[in-house]
């Protein structure tokens, strides 16, 4: 009597409600969200080659303008505006006057 009490026990927690989930239901769940992954990811593409097309546009109107104002100005200017360029890349990168220029240069004095 007592084991026909215990087996209709399990028996009616075995047969009881079961937690049961929809078939495949986090697959499907899983492929939207790499759906919609990709999705942002093209997306995204799409923005930065717009913006490297902007700015490689941007880029050529600077160069036509540097190149329109070196072309209106006389050949003594073009030669000293060289010369400052070429400073200014020696000071870009640290290095400045040789001591031998500093020492005997000239002295700007108004007189």
């Amino acid at each position: 009597m007592r084991y026909l009490g215990l087996v209709f026990f399990f028996f009616a927690i075995a047969m009881g409600p079961t937690l049961v989930h929809g078939q495949g239901s986090n697959r499907q769940q899983k492929k939207e969200q790499k759906r919609q992954n990709k999705e942002q990811k093209a997306a995204q593409k799409e923005q930065g080659d717009k913006k490297d097309s902007d700015r490689a546009q941007k880029l050529n109107q600077m160069k036509k303008h540097r190149e329109h104002h070196e072309d209106i100005q006389t050949k003594k200017v073009r030669k000293r505006m060289k010369r400052n360029h070429k400073k200014q890349q020696k000071a870009a990168k640290g290095k400045g006057q040789p001591f031998w220029k500093r020492w005997f240069k000239r002295k700007k004095r108004w007189k």
